[in-house]
């Protein structure tokens, strides 16, 4: 039931607040506008979700960094996990970043088509997608398997 609340929420507080945030009259153009952008045209960047991902990446860092070694030993599962999500982030930079090469949102293209013009990107995908999984699958698993020893 949290989980279903928890859409619920986001659903709401992404898509549709938005949008009728986005005709509220007495709120300022500029802000109207960032919610179009953002919502309703083709104004999304590659250069954002990179962004994201390399301040995402440097939180997860500066974060890490802070916990105390004793600390870090005693969370070491979900500290790998956590490592596989920095890793994660940046091989989807290097795929934005070739995506970008490519195509643009700009344009109209969000999602690299089956085509030889996307070979390259879709083939990366591919591989990250064929690490990825059974990495995660093996870091849960083993997580699993430490807390129940512990």
């Amino acid at each position: 039931m949290a989980k279903t609340l928890w859409l619920n929420y986001m659903l709401i507080a992404m898509y549709i607040v938005p949008f009728f945030l986005w005709r509220e009259k007495s709120l300022a153009p500029a802000t109207r506008s960032l919610l179009w952008i953002i919502f309703f045209t083709r104004g999304w960047r590659c250069a954002y979700g990179i962004t994201h991902d390399l301040l995402t990446c440097g939180l997860l860092a500066f974060l890490r960094w802070r916990m105390s070694p004793e600390l870090a030993r005693r969370e070491s599962a979900a500290l790998r996990v956590m490592t596989l999500l920095q890793i994660t982030l940046f091989v989807e930079i290097f795929m934005a970043w070739e995506f970008s090469k490519l195509a643009s949102p700009a344009e109209g293209i969000y999602f690299a088509a089956n085509t030889p013009h996307f070979r390259f990107v879709n083939l990366a995908s591919w591989i990250a997608v064929a690490i990825g999984y059974p990495a995660l699958l093996y870091l849960l698993s083993r997580d699993r398997e430490e807390r129940v020893h512990v």
